[in-house]
């Protein structure tokens, strides 16, 4: 398996929600999850979008704002 972890680096601003898509070569990658494991963020939705595409999309349900070097999850891949 490969893990891929997925950062936000919002520098100095503050940020309650970040999205993440990614493009990958289906012939060589199967999706095997994407997953909030280790994020920063309260609240996360996976979407595999499709072949070659998955999204994850995370955030605060709580409206806190963070700033820096943000873990938003991992995608993995076989």
């Amino acid at each position: 398996n490969l893990t891929v972890e997925v950062y936000k680096d919002s520098g100095a601003d503050l940020v309650s929600v970040v999205g993440v898509d990614l493009s990958y070569d289906a012939t060589k990658l199967t999706l095997v999850s994407a997953a909030p494991t280790g994020s920063v963020f309260s609240s996360c939705i996976p979407d595999p979008v499709g072949l070659g595409k998955v999204s994850l999309v995370c955030g605060s349900l709580s409206g806190d704002n963070t700033s820096g070097k943000l873990k938003v999850g991992e995608i993995i891949f076989t």
